[in-house]
């Protein structure tokens, strides 16, 4: 996992996120954004996550908080 290169005050799109996540699968990561696991906001095209919560996410993740 990259956290260094996660970008704090960037927004990402699920696909960007996913990148730097063990995740393989779109509706998996989309699963866990639906259950409130992933802080993400509605925009337009899709959903933008805040850097900084993309890094809280996979230190949970790395934690074994949740499962992949």
């Amino acid at each position: 996992m990259k956290n260094q290169e996660i970008e704090p005050n960037r927004k990402y799109s699920l696909n960007e996120a996913m990148r730097f996540t063990p995740i393989k699968s779109f509706q998996t990561i989309r699963r866990y954004v639906d259950m409130g696991l992933l802080k993400a906001d509605r925009e337009n095209h899709g959903y933008a996550i805040l850097g900084t919560d993309l890094i809280t996410f996979l230190a949970k993740l790395e934690a074994g908080d949740f499962k992949t």
